[in-house]
């Protein structure tokens, strides 16, 4: 039994494999350099790598050192940077694929579509300027990673590796913060996911459950109260449209800046859970070539076929210990899309597909969740589920 789930493991990473290919590959090698790759780029190719650690001095400072790592690597060449921006892509997915299965052990088929939706989530326009938004990719990679050990950690009972894997998990949790602040709501997304699995089941009181689920999860409140102690009173912040204090201020003195928050935090949660599979797509088709469009859809059919293919001779289980799993997913997706939206629109941000469809990258986690649990045969009619 063990070797078959190990190799359903193995098949679902292949599958991921090939739709990531499929979907982001095609057409990377004649991207260019879009939007600020242009300047620097130029700044780099004049004044070498160290340029980009002076140009995130005042807000971001880790977006330089990633760039002046990757600079030396790639060069001006924007392929690689593509390549690289897949890659982080496809890894932050397979650490998702881990994360949800250790959350629904035996939900392996809502899991997979899971990671499938998260994989493509179209709602992220930005995967093709991948110089400037390097860091964003990195930066999901790292999150995904770091609350998948936080959840293995807390199960892990030889106390080494548990120890390894919870300093691994919070050196991975600054890292992310470190890069993209905003998606600091994700923190909220760590506690839900090790709430849910230490205590679904548990029969003791209350009190009993909630001590012994701080006594778990306490050390992993370093990873937020320490960024934000490193964020508000050691780093000098000198770009104002970073400052949270600066920006949170306006909302909490205007009533009707308020009202504007609470209304665009309701458009943009409704932008990640729905629009983003359709408004992007209706609003480029205009604009894309024949050639392209098919393309497109040529790729489409073969990841159907590859997915027919791969799992034509295996059966899902249908049976799980927890009947409630649908409206654990909703429940929590549902609060995590609001939780990392959130940090968003304190600081006068709103997710618009054109502009800054970024901000909607973190959030997507919980916007699968509530697709998936809503919609749970979608790929019914082209997969053997009985």
């Amino acid at each position: 039994m063990k070797k078959k789930i190990l190799s359903y493991k193995y098949l679902d990473i292949l599958l991921l494999f090939v739709i990531s290919i499929a979907v982001y590959l095609p057409l990377a090698h004649g991207l260019g350099y879009i939007k600020d790759d242009w300047y620097m780029m130029y700044a780099a190719h004049i004044q070498g790598p160290a340029i980009f650690q002076d140009i995130f001095s005042i807000d971001r400072p880790a977006r330089g050192v990633l760039l002046s790592i990757l600079y030396p690597l790639f060069g001006n060449n924007p392929y690689p940077y593509s390549l690289s921006a897949w890659g982080f892509r496809l890894l932050s997915t397979i650490s998702f694929l881990s994360l949800t299965r250790e959350v629904w052990t035996k939900q392996r088929m809502p899991t997979l579509l899971m990671a499938i939706f998260f994989l493509i989530y179209p709602g992220y326009l930005s995967q093709v300027n991948a110089i400037d938004f390097q860091a964003h990719v990195v930066s999901l990679f790292f999150a995904m990673l770091s609350i998948d050990l936080s959840v293995k950690a807390i199960r892990q009972r030889n106390k080494p590796a548990r120890i390894g894997m919870i300093v691994l998990s919070i050196l991975l949790g600054w890292a992310y913060l470190a890069l993209v602040e905003y998606a600091i709501g994700l923190e909220i997304f760590r506690l839900l996911v090790i709430a849910l699995t230490f205590l679904r089941g548990s029969t003791k009181p209350f009190i009993e459950k909630t001590k012994a689920l701080f006594y778990r999860v306490w050390f992993f409140l370093i990873i937020p109260v320490g960024f934000l102690a490193w964020r508000g009173f050691i780093f000098q912040n000198e770009r104002k449209a970073t400052d949270l204090v600066a920006q949170m201020g306006q909302i909490f003195t205007s009533p009707l800046a308020a009202l504007w928050a609470g209304i665009r935090l309701l458009q943009d949660t409704l932008n990640v859970i729905f629009l983003a599979w359709g408004v992007p797509l209706y609003n480029l088709r205009f604009q894309t070539r024949l050639r392209e469009a098919l393309i497109g859809i040529t790729l489409a059919l073969v990841v159907l076929a590859t997915i027919k293919l791969l799992y034509a001779n295996y059966l899902f289980e249908a049976n799980d210990e927890n009947k409630d799993w649908q409206k654990e997913a909703f429940w929590l997706g549902l609060i995590v899309v609001v939780t990392t939206l959130l940090p968003v629109i304190l600081v006068n941000r709103h997710i618009t597909f054109e502009e800054y469809s970024r901000y909607g990258l973190p959030a997507a986690a919980g916007g699968v969740f509530i697709i998936v649990s809503k919609r749970r045969k979608t790929l019914a009619h082209f997969l053997p589920i009985p």
